[in-house]
């Protein structure tokens, strides 16, 4: 079963705190800004693939897991 745009979001925001990385590093990592990570994580904006790789990598995490 797909997992929800609301759901990957959650998942998001919850590993990279936990792995103590800001949404200042997160949005580096991407390129992107700040606000755009701040929408990923409310489910505002989609993740394309290859950002969900670059953040589970970044979270230290395989993308499945998120």
């Amino acid at each position: 079963m797909p997992i929800t745009n609301e759901t990957l979001a959650r998942r998001l925001q919850e590993a990279r705190i936990k792995a103590g990385i800001s949404q200042v590093q997160a949005a580096e990592t991407l390129g992107v800004s700040r606000p755009a990570i701040s929408q990923i994580e409310t489910g505002d904006r989609k993740v394309s693939s290859l950002e969900l790789d670059k953040l589970a990598s970044l979270f230290g995490r395989l993308p499945g897991e998120l």
